[in-house]
């Protein structure tokens, strides 16, 4: 039986032709002993965001994200391992949540303040078997790694790989393949090894930290063994921010469907604020009930709704702004709709143009301007 996964995606045809921790005050033994307990923790695979992040205690202490960082404050020392589940890796480190990114579907786990796949592969309960692990790892990573100086030391593998020699990005890469590609089981030392030579080998000696995250993840993507981040869970993610970063207009776009502005070509809105055309990726932002579209050298066109919350017969105006000229693009009046679902019958055949796998897909022959929609996708 098939489960149906909804994933947030805008379409606008022809609507232009634009071709922690914090410092409070106060004195005292009591303020600076709270605060000088605090211990922050770093999670990089590729850094992480939104994770939840606990201790070992009973019950669990959970930390606290400092605001866009991959830092994780925990109000008392912590009781180790500290564990991440869950949240998403920036794969392409941007510092935004897009469909470039990933989830983080592995739990990772350190005795130290940095969280990274190394730390996952070594981590043990008993402190001898720990350091003997990354003692292991450091003298074949110094034998056969590819450093120019083959010094590595200790300190080195306990760094966020963003920060770290290449050797242990690119090691910290082969740890993370190769348990995705064997169900999340941690693997042997060997393997990681080998590992490290195929990566290694696969990018240009002046490859970064990132270009290793980007070939690493899109390997596990093709294959299955992981996922991007969909349209849905970046727009579930900025609406549960407690900031209120989107602001009301761009949800109701985002939530509704809006038919009747302009028929001149066409455009695809993705919920990233990203905006897909014939002339390349331009952006859309939303400022209060204006709907900004920004094209290249600082052109931009804006959309006036009466309101945040449009309704049916409302009206909107455009205004584009290109250099010093500035063109006057009427008023339109809009109407709230709501898109077909065509779904396929499944027997192979194309019928109605419905998906010949029975999934289903939206008809949209018959909208010729604004049309914003929510994307069904099945997923078994």
């Amino acid at each position: 039986m098939k489960t149906k996964q909804i994933t947030m995606s805008v379409v606008l045809a022809g609507l232009i032709s634009l071709s922690a921790t914090g410092c409070g005050g106060g004195s005292g033994d009591s303020v600076a002993g709270a605060l000088s307990s605090a211990v922050d923790v770093t999670v990089e695979r590729g850094k992480v965001y939104d994770a939840n992040v606990t201790d070992s205690s009973t019950p669990a202490q959970v930390a606290t994200q400092k605001v866009s960082k991959n830092i994780y404050t925990f109000a008392n020392e912590p009781v180790y391992p500290v564990l991440v589940n869950g949240g998403w890796i920036d794969v392409n480190d941007d510092g935004t949540m897009d469909v470039n990114d990933t989830v983080l579907d592995i739990e990772m786990k350190s005795y130290s303040t940095t969280v990274t796949p190394i730390t996952t592969f070594t981590a043990d309960a008993n402190e001898t078997i720990r350091t003997q692990k990354l003692e292991d790892l450091l003298a074949r990573l110094n034998a056969n790694g590819v450093g120019e100086d083959a010094n590595l030391t200790l300190e080195d593998l306990l760094k966020v790989p963003s920060e770290a020699p290449k050797d242990v990005f690119v090691i910290a890469n082969a740890i993370y393949k190769d348990m995705k590609e064997n169900a999340d089981a941690l693997p042997d030392e060997d393997a990681v090894l080998s590992q490290f030579g195929t990566l290694y080998s696969a990018l240009p000696l002046d490859a970064i930290a990132k270009d290793f995250e980007v070939l690493v993840v899109g390997d596990l993507v093709t294959a299955g063994n992981t996922k991007k981040v969909s349209n849905q869970d970046i727009f579930e993610f900025e609406q549960a921010l407690p900031d209120a970063v989107v602001p009301e207009l761009a949800l109701f776009l985002l939530k509704n469907n809006i038919d009747g502005i302009d028929v001149h070509g066409s455009l695809t809105f993705n919920a990233n604020y990203t905006v897909l055309s014939v002339l390349g990726t331009r952006t859309w932002s939303v400022n209060g009930t204006i709907l900004i579209l920004n094209g290249a050298d600082g052109d931009r066109e804006e959309v006036v709704f009466e309101s945040t919350m449009p309704r049916d017969g409302s009206s909107i105006t455009r205004t584009g702004y290109y250099g010093d000229s500035v063109q006057d693009g009427g008023s339109y009046q809009i109407t709230v709709t709501a898109p077909v679902i065509d779904t396929g019958t499944g027997t192979g055949a194309d019928v109605d143009g419905g998906s010949p796998d029975g999934s289903t897909s939206l008809d949209l022959t018959s909208y010729s301007s604004i049309i914003i929609y929510k994307n069904i996708d099945p997923v078994s």
